[in-house]
């Protein structure tokens, strides 16, 4: 597929004589749009050149057109390669930080004129399985110190926010396969913007595999992020003797993921789980996964988002929410699945959960309920203040082994489904 960048200012540059500046970070590969932002220079009247970029599983392409009155057009790549002409086009295989150097003359008797340019989109990996880090960016400058407002990266890798940072309003295309991933003690915010698969020319269409916060770190979700077609939205990883992560999510969209929030690779923990919203529907795309990772033990992959939240305590996970408030499932073949540990759940409304989304050949235990939860011993169940059930196959459906388990449930509103509790 191909894209154009897009020069402001009407197309036109000025006569000022600079080194053309393209940024182009390749954190991956993949198909792009992008936009050049306004010269460094006084846009005058004269006009400027265009590029469009093919983007593909393995190398990056642009084609440069420089101006029809100056067809004496002189190109350098910024990777040790150069280029003469009109019309040149030039394949960029090797991560690095890049700057395009253009220049025009009318004749041969005139001078060189040369622009200046900066790209706002950036293109960041090597491909499925490769790992560029945040702080890596920063230090070559492709990324500002602290944080990054409204711009668009394209991740064809994993993404590793090894130090503290903000985007806000900015938009994550991701390869399928890969993920952005928290480490380093570091906290990560994501404020407003969106996530979601891209997918490359001539490459299968399949989700990306989402957030991963690990241990020690922070990760932050607000301001109306939208989180789409995931293995797993956001998934927080820990081990023994260690501290898990840190979630705060609020005001955060999770739309077609496969599952919204996955804690089944340790304990972590939620600070903040307010006026969130997942809904679930048909995902076109299949798995791939770049790296290590697995489906949970027994849940299949039936091209369909299966839970909202899914939390597994045989690794030492729990789903603790005593403050949420603002919750809503909808359109989920189940909402809320913890099997082996303690759950508090409050001020969440489900719409619409059933079991017909999967069709049919599925356990009825497993799915179509708002809320699952399966119980070893010596474990607590609470769901309570303001739990809203409208339209599900079951409402809460509760499996108990051992001994010495707690259910209870208060303050609830359960409505329009075949088996309440």
């Amino acid at each position: 597929m191909i894209n154009s960048f897009l020069l402001p200012n009407g197309g036109h540059l000025s006569a000022a004589r600079h080194w053309a500046l393209i940024f182009l970070c390749l954190l991956g590969w993949g198909t792009a749009q992008a936009q050049l932002e306004p010269p460094t220079d006084d846009p005058g009247d004269e006009e400027g050149p265009t590029a469009t970029v093919t983007i593909e599983c393995d190398r990056v392409c642009v084609t440069f057109t420089g101006i029809s009155n100056a067809p004496d057009n002189r190109w350098l790549f910024g990777d040790g390669t150069s280029a003469t002409g009109l019309s040149v086009t030039h394949c960029y295989k090797d991560v690095d930080f890049y700057t395009l150097r253009w220049a025009h003359r009318v004749s041969p008797f005139d001078p060189w004129n040369y622009y200046s340019f900066p790209l706002q989109a950036i293109f960041v990996g090597e491909g499925c399985g490769s790992v560029r880090k945040i702080s890596d960016l920063v230090a070559k400058t492709v990324l500002p110190s602290g944080g990054s407002n409204n711009r668009t990266l394209y991740v064809f890798g994993d993404l590793d926010a090894d130090l503290n940072y903000q985007f806000n309003g900015c938009t994550f295309n991701v390869l399928p396969g890969s993920v952005v991933k928290v480490t380093n003690r570091a906290k990560l915010t994501l404020n407003g913007g969106s996530m979601q698969p891209h997918i490359p020319n001539n490459c299968t269409k399949q989700l990306w595999n989402g957030l991963e916060a690990h241990p020690y770190t922070e990760l932050t979700t607000m301001g109306g992020l939208s989180i789409n077609y995931a293995l797993y939205g956001i998934r927080p990883v820990s081990s023994p003797h260690t501290i898990g992560p840190k979630l705060d999510i609020s005001s955060t969209i999770f739309d077609k993921n496969f599952i919204g929030i996955c804690g089944n690779s340790g304990h972590f923990g939620i600070g903040k789980f307010q006026g969130n919203t997942f809904t679930g529907g048909p995902i076109p795309y299949g798995i791939r996964f770049c790296t290590s990772g697995q489906l949970p033990a027994g849940i299949p992959y039936l091209n369909w988002s299966y839970a909202g939240i899914y939390v597994d305590g045989n690794m030492r996970g729990s789903l603790w929410l005593p403050g949420s408030a603002g919750n809503t499932f909808s359109n989920l073949p189940v909402g809320v699945y913890a099997q082996h540990c303690d759950v508090f759940l409050t001020g969440c409304t489900f719409n619409n959960i059933l079991l017909s989304h999967l069709g049919a050949a599925m356990p009825p235990s497993m799915h179509g309920s708002a809320v699952i939860g399966k119980i070893n011993g010596y474990e607590r169940l609470f769901f309570t203040n303001g739990l809203n059930v409208n339209t599900a196959d079951r409402g809460i459906f509760v499996e108990v082994f051992g001994e010495n388990n707690a259910v209870n449930i208060a303050q609830s509103n359960i409505v329009g489904t075949q088996n309440g509790i």
